[in-house]
């Protein structure tokens, strides 16, 4: 099959699939404007609404959009700016989503690596984003700091999932949760 088939028959098979009602078109209630604008209006509209919710700790539209102005403030001292590349190699937890934002916030390229990834894999993802800071779990940065010298890293910002973790989780937490934080040197 050719790719002009291709297309057409995967067309078709959408058409199909399609959920009756849905728009076809995208939807924007607020405009077309950058996504951290509506993380903004939502921060406005809905300030103590629960944006994430993660093993109970709770964090608003206000709260998320205020750490990730802290966060594109930090990114932007590291010499973070429009079009550089920032690799976040961590589990889904609430400072994934603070670095995501944050990275929009100051222009830069959220460059998402997986947790699972090792040395080679995270070697190769580095070199060719032409990430320049990366955002990472605390428990991997043995990994980040094998292939550090390889890449162009100008940071490594490591976080903890200890540092949000519930004072009285919602459901039993992974020992993972409960760990300190690794301080590494540098």
């Amino acid at each position: 099959m050719d790719l002009a088939a291709y297309q057409q028959h995967l067309h078709a098979l959408q058409q199909a699939a399609w959920p009756e009602g849905a728009p076809r078109t995208p939807q924007y209630p607020l405009g077309q404007q950058p996504l951290t604008e509506y993380l903004r209006a939502w921060a406005q509209s809905q300030a103590s609404a629960v944006a994430l919710d993660f093993y109970g700790y709770q964090l608003s539209f206000a709260e998320l959009d205020r750490l990730s102005d802290r966060c594109a403030a930090l990114l932007g001292e590291q010499g973070i700016g429009p079009g550089d590349r920032v690799a976040v190699y961590l589990p889904n937890c609430p400072q994934l989503h603070i670095g995501f934002w944050g990275i929009l916030k100051c222009g830069a390229v959220y460059a998402p690596v997986s947790p699972l990834a090792r040395t080679l894999e995270l070697e190769y993802q580095l070199k060719d984003s032409g990430a320049r800071v990366i955002l990472c779990f605390d428990q991997l940065l043995d990994v980040v700091q094998a292939v550090s010298d390889a890449c162009e890293l100008s940071a490594i910002l490591a976080t903890s999932l200890s540092e949000l973790c519930p004072a009285t989780p919602s459901i039993p937490l992974p020992d993972l949760l409960r760990a300190p934080k690794r301080l590494a040197p540098g």
